[in-house]
């Protein structure tokens, strides 16, 4: 997933869009990127409470956020 998001550049040029867009749009998924470690381990944690049938603390956390 990481591998995918820093190399939208490539993608994003070649598409037909405004160059001040452009910046914007890769400039999104380059933020994008950095959150998604933390997303990935969110995902791997709530899938672990809910097989232990522990869901309140998965619940609170995506409340949280």
């Amino acid at each position: 997933m990481m591998i995918l998001l820093a190399n939208t550049d490539a993608l994003i040029l070649y598409m037909d869009i405004e160059p001040a867009m452009t910046e914007k749009i890769i400039g999104y998924m380059h933020a994008v990127l950095w959150g998604a470690p933390a997303v990935l381990l969110f995902q791997v944690l709530r899938n672990l409470c809910e097989g232990v049938s522990m869901t309140v603390p998965a619940m609170v956390i995506g409340f949280g956020g």
